[in-house]
């Protein structure tokens, strides 16, 4: 199964750049649908985000993944409310 609307598209860039800080190596997409593909060492399969046909705004994130996405969304969650006034 596969989770289909956690992760917008407008925050693909952090969601890289986070990975990319917490040891994650960034690869090359493989196909027309992936949005991002990441590996972990250690981690025999790659974190894979795919784009959608019928609601554009978000990504496919796998069930595997998406206790992932959630620790990323909630530590930005956490960011912005240090930063507001």
């Amino acid at each position: 199964m596969a989770n289909r609307n956690t992760l917008h598209i407008s925050r693909i860039p952090d969601f890289t750049a986070w990975l990319q800080g917490t040891g994650w190596t960034i690869e090359p997409t493989k196909g027309l649908f992936e949005v991002l593909r990441a590996r972990r060492p250690g981690r025999k399969a790659p974190l894979i985000l795919y784009s959608r046909m019928d609601a554009p705004q978000h990504v496919t994130v796998l069930d595997k993944d998406v206790p992932l996405v959630r620790i990323f969304l909630r530590e930005r969650r956490g960011a912005n409310a240090k930063t507001d006034p």
